[in-house]
């Protein structure tokens, strides 16, 4: 003999019930743009954190040094020449034996080399790093020592207040996104309300 197949139940939905039901399923927009502010507050957290620790490493490089530990050198002038392009400027003198020297845009003496002939020897003084610190002819200075070491401290307390304000950013950014994750518990999986009967 054939089973008898039982007879659906048909099943009755409450309105009240499913309009609070789609209510609560739908998108909630809050906790979305919750969300989206706190990756960006850690994306920004890390870039901060990037730049600060660039900056520290670039303070060493202007720390002034006594005109005793400058490297002396002595070569001939062939050529003066400064570009600009759309993020930065470069000048540069080309000496005799096709070897370049970067001149920081910090110093103000471009209307000097320009008219600066050419086998002309100069008399350099070096940072360690190679940065011009002292540039002189048998005539005249064209570049001070302790101008120039102005100049670059200058530059050195400029890389470290920005150092300082990128670390300062960074902990907010830290400090915000810890207070949406511990507060809103935004990266929690969405746990399910209703269950299949």
């Amino acid at each position: 003999m054939a089973k008898k197949r039982k007879k659906r139940q048909k099943k009755i939905y409450n309105v009240k019930e499913l309009q609070e039901k789609w209510k609560l399923q739908r998108f909630d927009e809050k906790k979305y743009y919750d969300r989206m502010r706190t990756i960006l507050a850690i994306i920004g957290a890390s870039i901060l954190l990037f730049s600060a620790i660039i900056s520290c490493f670039v303070i060493g490089i202007y720390e002034p040094i006594k005109k005793e530990e400058a490297i002396c050198r002595s070569a001939q002038f062939h050529s003066y020449h400064s570009y600009i392009t759309k993020t930065s400027s470069h000048r540069y003198i080309k000496l005799d034996n096709q070897e370049s020297i970067n001149i920081p845009k910090t110093y103000y003496i471009e209307n000097d080399l320009q008219v600066l002939e050419p086998n002309t020897t100069l008399n350099l003084k070096l940072h360690q790093d190679g940065t011009v610190l002292e540039i002189k002819t048998a005539q005249k200075e064209i570049l001070n020592f302790d101008y120039a070491q102005k100049q670059l401290l200058k530059r050195s307390i400029f890389i470290f207040v920005l150092g300082i304000l990128c670390f300062l950013g960074m902990v907010a950014c830290t400090v915000y996104a810890m207070i949406k994750i511990i507060r809103y518990k935004v990266f929690a999986p969405s746990k399910n309300i209703y269950k299949r009967r």
